[in-house]
């Protein structure tokens, strides 16, 4: 098994249950919009686990912004947010060393007060940002989509409700079925777990490794395919360079997906 650096916070900070709950349940009412798949489908189906940021998309900064917007409009925060680590990590970690740069609370009236805020800026940002959709990906997907043993989801450190305004804004959400979310895991290996439990919930069956397949852009997203067992596709489309991906060995590395036939001849093979 590969590994390489992990990116992890090791503050230590409450676990309210209900607000976990209640994320993970209106996460998983924001993708689950596809019927469950009969049980003998899962021996035969990929499935493909993709980031967002820096993968399928280049949101032009917007996440951050709105996360700064959100400090300034609902605690008064003007001073910059300095020496944090945005990729690879969840929002929710994120956002949590965000509060303690500030000296704001971390208990979970706080956190919803944030998420409100962010989730209400993060549309007008993805406006007045330069993002696009990163080279390749529509045709990657539209052809993953017509594919009759292939099944998409997430796995992102996004915020669900996040991820899918990102997705909308870019008219891509209608590809993904399921995944896992950063509203309440730190660490990206058990976001990793959770689309993978999305996944055999939304396929009535268990995971077959050698099938499954996590797509990303960070060496996160290699530890994280690894911590679940699945074989990893790294790109060097987002802020990490393909020889530092290359050192986290993943099983397959691109430099982009301009041509979609890389990621299909995998499947195939």
């Amino acid at each position: 098994m590969f590994t390489c650096g992990r990116l992890r916070d090791d503050r230590e900070w409450g676990t309210v249950f209900t607000a976990a709950l209640d994320c993970y349940t209106n996460t998983r009412r924001t993708f689950s919009f596809i019927h469950p798949q009969p049980l003998h489908m899962f021996e035969t189906m990929h499935v493909l686990l993709f980031d967002i940021d820096g993968t399928l998309l280049s949101s032009g900064g917007a996440g951050q912004a709105a996360m700064e917007d959100a400090l300034r409009t609902e605690f008064g925060v003007t001073a910059p947010t300095e020496g944090i680590a945005y990729a690879g990590r969840t929002d929710r970690a994120i956002t949590n060393d965000m509060a303690v740069f500030h000296e704001l609370s971390t208990d979970d009236e706080t956190h919803q007060r944030f998420l409100a805020a962010y989730l209400s800026h993060l549309p007008n940002r993805l406006a007045e940002r330069e993002g696009l959709v990163l080279p390749g990906v529509r045709e990657l997907l539209g052809a993953l989509s017509e594919r009759s043993d292939t099944v998409l989801g997430l796995l992102t450190g996004n915020f669900g409700r996040g991820a899918r305004t990102k997705l909308e804004h870019f008219e891509l959400h209608h590809h993904f079925e399921f995944g896992g979310f950063g509203d309440v895991h730190h660490d990206r290996d058990d976001v990793a777990r959770e689309a993978l439990a999305a996944a055999e919930d939304h396929l009535n069956g268990t995971s077959d490794p050698t099938r499954t397949w996590v797509l990303g852009d960070t060496p996160a997203d290699v530890r994280c395919g690894r911590a679940i067992g699945a074989r990893v596709v790294a790109v060097a489309t987002g802020i990490i360079d393909a020889t530092e991906l290359e050192a986290c060995e993943p099983d397959h590395l691109f430099e982009d997906f301009s041509d979609p036939s890389g990621v299909l001849e995998l499947l195939d093979a």
